[in-house]
């Protein structure tokens, strides 16, 4: 027989022993020296090579096998600082940005919002003031790496410190002229999100934007309601077809 309180053994499942003898995935990042590649992408911000870069690493975090190879490859891009957005030089985020170049810059937005999905993705981001993105600097971006940029200041702006710096770089202002344009759904969803966001800070500078913008409680009330709009509209549209 078998010992008192135990009952026959439970034979494993095949898909069980299958899970348990396949060994783990190792992140193919590791077999990269990290402080090559960030001399790759510093040397030569605005070169094909850069933009095909940045893709790589970024489809290593996002294209992957499992959650678990996502989190590892996060941790390899977080720990060796390859943005250098810990050290006291200019970020590759800027120097990219500043280059000029279609694609490097729309590799490096994507790259970005990629780490915002993940919260210590989000901490990285904010261990420097890279929040001003250059949307408020006059510089125009192509709307695909411009909407990747707004995703990426909507999702950092779940945390209040990141609210009060987005507050007091004027992107309350911002992106209320940037919802006053035809946009595409995707930047619309984002930014909208993003104003809801900041709107929701408790703060003396929210108070005194929304009074700067239009000392008429109509203007705010109008506001609002074409940000609801803008959220509900396609729903509205999907019910009456």
């Amino acid at each position: 027989g078998y010992p008192a309180g135990r009952g026959k053994p439970k034979a494993s499942s095949p898909s069980a022993r299958q899970c348990s003898d396949r060994p783990p995935v190792r992140c193919l990042l590791h077999d990269i020296d990290p402080s090559k590649l960030t001399s790759l992408l510093c040397g030569h911000p605005a070169g094909r090579g850069t933009a095909l870069l940045l893709q790589a690493v970024r489809q290593q975090v996002t294209i992957a096998a499992s959650s678990d190879y996502s989190k590892t490859a996060l941790e390899w891009i977080i720990s060796n600082d390859v943005l250098l957005l810990k050290s006291k030089k200019q970020s590759i985020f800027v120097r990219v940005l500043q280059a000029d170049v279609v694609d490097s810059r729309e590799q490096m937005a994507r790259l970005i919002n990629a780490l915002a999905s993940f919260t210590k993705g989000r901490e990285y981001l904010l261990g420097k003031a890279f929040l001003d993105c250059y949307l408020l600097r006059g510089r125009r971006l192509p709307a695909s790496t411009q909407e990747q940029l707004i995703a990426t200041l909507q999702k950092a702006s779940v945390r209040q410190s990141c609210q009060r710096e987005l507050l007091q770089c004027g992107m309350l202002e911002w992106v209320v002229n940037f919802l006053e344009n035809r946009t595409t759904l995707y930047a619309t969803e984002y930014a909208c999100s993003l104003a809801i966001n900041l709107s929701l800070n408790v703060s003396p500078h929210t108070v005194a934007t929304f009074s700067e913008l239009k000392n008429s409680r109509k203007y705010v009330e109008s506001w609002i309601n074409k940000v609801l709009d803008r959220i509900l509209g396609p729903f509205f549209k999907i019910s009456i077809n």
